[in-house]
């Protein structure tokens, strides 16, 4: 795994993983996919429609998380607790890192994100969720395209029309050492919706309501709104309540073989 896009600095730093494992993943995609292809779908040759775009961006959606919970996080922490304390059943250890899926904020794709947690979950993956972000902000309209500005704070998203253009080079010359004769063209950039000072502040205050369990600490936990991680990830592996249940479990044994069989 590589920490960048190819031909960038970052490309050649490897990610390593198990450097750090998060609490939690949070997913935000869809609506750059969705924008890009309304705007310019020559660069979609084989999307012939938006059902077309759905159903492959929703393949793609439940080849990601499945690719990140083999390849990225295999196993949640706990479970190798639970393992090293050589408990078989599962009852003790915690489903993987869970995994929020956003539906996009303008709503591009939003079955799209919806049908792939289904997917997800159906497949065993209960780990997943649908983090549904309707009604969060105010959804713009074309009325006036050009308003409102960047620092706007009357609204929650604003019309990003500064980039018009980028330099793109063929694929003929991605070395252009070795091929004195590549062009580079300017491949036009549609507008794109941003979230304005506003728009972000909301979104994070809406974000925190969900993930405050996550992020604060034993003291201040309680006021948070949303249920407590446990009830996202399955029961938390502890040591001393594992080993209480399986003396009770042992216990429970004993004394049915000693009142049918009369063992000691």
């Amino acid at each position: 795994m590589f920490s960048g896009p190819v031909s960038t600095p970052y490309f050649a730093y490897p990610w390593i993983f198990q450097s750090y494992i998060p609490s939690l993943l949070l997913l935000n995609l869809g609506t750059s996919d969705y924008t890009s292809f309304t705007t310019t779908p020559s660069i979609y040759p084989n999307t012939t429609s938006t059902w077309d775009l759905i159903t492959k961006f929703e393949d793609a959606y439940v080849s990601l998380v499945k690719s990140i919970r083999a390849l990225a996080y295999p196993t949640h922490p706990a479970m190798l607790r639970a393992a090293a304390s050589h408990f078989s059943t599962t009852e003790y250890a915690p489903s993987n890192i869970p995994i929020f899926i956003m539906r996009p904020l303008l709503g591009q794709l939003e079955h799209a994100t919806q049908g792939a947690v289904k997917r997800l979950r159906e497949d065993g993956d209960k780990a997943v969720y649908w983090l549904d972000t309707s009604g969060w902000l105010d959804v713009p309209t074309p009325k006036d395209p050009e308003k409102p500005t960047p620092g706007d704070d009357t609204e929650d998203f604003f019309l990003d029309t500064s980039t018009s253009t980028s330099p793109s080079t063929d694929s003929d010359s991605v070395s252009s050492t070795s091929n004195p004769s590549s062009t580079t063209n300017a491949v036009t950039v549609p507008p794109k919706y941003r979230l304005t000072p506003r728009g972000n502040l909301r979104t994070a205050i809406f974000l925190h309501s969900h993930l405050c369990r996550f992020l604060a600490d034993e003291e201040t936990r309680e006021k948070c709104a949303f249920f407590e991680p446990e009830d996202y990830v399955g029961r938390v592996f502890k040591a001393k309540q594992g080993l209480f249940d399986k003396w009770v479990d042992d216990e429970k044994e004993r004394r049915l073989r000693k009142l049918f069989w009369g063992e000691a």
